[in-house]
């Protein structure tokens, strides 16, 4: 969205702002890769979606995405805890 809103206040600036195919087209085609990818997935596309379409699928795409890597982060702490758990539980011997 915030990419969203700083493209909006360029244009509002512009002598001659883009037609709204080409603000589609330049928004789309400038998202990270995770979420243009989603947008294709959904057949979301500057020719034949609203704008409002576009926000909300790509405001989707972005919350799958934080969500899973809440949920790796959240799985690789846990393994992490496990194995020093184990390793402390090892008897060490003296040599």
């Amino acid at each position: 969205m915030a990419f969203y809103y700083r493209l909006v206040r360029y244009v509002e600036q512009m002598v001659r702002p883009p037609d709204r195919y080409t603000f589609k087209k330049y928004y789309i085609m400038h998202l990270p890769k995770g979420i243009f990818d989603y947008l294709l997935s959904k057949e979301v596309t500057a020719e034949h979606s609203k704008m409002e379409s576009i926000l909300h699928h790509a405001r989707r795409a972005e919350e799958g995405i934080d969500q899973t890597v809440t949920w790796y982060d959240t799985r690789c702490t846990m393994r992490a805890e496990r194995f020093t758990q184990r390793t402390e539980s090892i008897p060490r011997y003296m040599n």
